[in-house]
């Protein structure tokens, strides 16, 4: 993930926006059980998905995942929520006392989880002053603004965004 962050703020040097990498749409393709599995998500599932390749029995303790994804309680628990819904790629268990998260054996076939994507808690986006009401319109529209302009400030962008949406965006960038 390190790696594809240092792409992203390489290519966008002009039009940083922390919440547009953060809820960009990833693909990811792995083995269970011999079956190759796809899954769309965001790049915050993906990371929780990718820390499964460190994990030797197959399962992640929850403050372990919070502890790498440095975000607190409650955002991880929106993150996980749509991957943790019955049939679903994870399952959660607590042993021990100990919260856990461990990959669905039974999980078969193609699932997309931008679908039923999280939004983020108020506390997310309060330390960076933004106040975004309809997350995943909004997500949307900035990638495919992104994609037709090659540079623009991200008051700019955010403006745009809020025409094409007709959504209202409250933002205090600091000012």
């Amino acid at each position: 993930m390190k790696s594809i962050k240092e792409f992203y703020l390489l290519k966008t040097k002009q039009r940083k926006i922390d919440w547009a990498f953060q809820l960009c749409r990833v693909q990811i393709s792995f083995f269970i059980n011999d079956d190759e599995t796809i899954l769309d998500c965001d790049v915050l599932q993906a990371s929780v998905l990718l820390l499964f390749n460190d994990s030797h029995d197959g399962s992640l303790e929850i403050a372990h995942v919070q502890e790498k994804l440095a975000v607190d309680h409650s955002t991880l628990v929106d993150i996980l929520q749509p991957m943790i819904q019955p049939n679903s790629i994870l399952k959660f268990y607590k042993l021990f006392g100990k919260e856990l998260i461990e990959v669905n054996s039974n999980f078969v076939g193609y699932s997309d989880f931008t679908r039923s994507v999280y939004k983020p808690t108020e506390s997310t986006y309060k330390n960076r002053g933004e106040d975004i009401k309809d997350f995943g319109k909004i997500d949307a529209i900035i990638v495919k603004i992104m994609k037709n302009t090659k540079e623009m400030k991200s008051i700019d962008l955010i403006d745009e965004a809020s025409k094409r949406s007709n959504t209202d965006i409250e933002v205090d960038l600091y000012a």
